[in-house]
């Protein structure tokens, strides 16, 4: 079985950072675009706050794994398919956080593969049997669960929930 760790808005905390600097009546997707453009496709993930609850993942992390699962990261780039311009940039700032974030031995120990997709329907593809998900858009659980998937939504606010479900199904 794979666990898939989505990472905006699980390890992560982006859209803190966008809030802070979104301007008023901005939508979430053009705040994006214009910091995307003013700072560089890279800067807003490698300056995005850890999780709170990372040290709570990273645990959960190495239980998977010592129980025979495999973690794997599944993550958008939040970009259209294709030969975008940020896809470098994105794909560098992702790596980035990934580095700073998470110690070498859960990146070649605990985690199997990182997975960057262009878009998050994407995610979809990799659903299936025995395959899991924790994201925190429930589109992308729809599409993941689509293909025979379990999909769990996370949300800061149901951190507790969310990690028992996963501990008293899975270990």
């Amino acid at each position: 079985m794979i666990v898939y760790f989505d990472m905006d808005g699980v390890l992560t905390c982006l859209d803190d950072l966008i809030e802070e600097l979104r301007i008023e009546g901005e939508e979430r997707g053009s705040a994006i675009t214009r910091i995307s453009a003013e700072r560089g496709h890279n800067w807003l993930f490698e300056n995005a706050p850890a999780s709170p609850k990372l040290e709570e993942f990273k645990t959960l992390m190495r239980d998977l794994v010592k129980k025979g699962y495999k973690v794997e990261i599944l993550t958008s780039l939040g970009l259209p398919r294709g030969d975008h311009p940020g896809v470098s940039g994105r794909t560098k700032g992702k790596k980035y956080w990934l580095g700073k974030f998470l110690s070498n031995e859960l990146i070649d120990h605990v985690i199997t593969k990182i997975n960057m997709v262009h878009d998050c329907h994407l995610k979809g593809d990799f659903g299936g049997k025995d395959k899991v998900l924790i994201d925190d858009q429930l589109n992308n659980l729809n599409v993941f669960e689509n293909n025979a998937g379990k999909g769990y939504l996370y949300k800061l606010s149901n951190h507790n929930s969310v990690l028992e479900v996963i501990s008293r199904r899975y270990l």
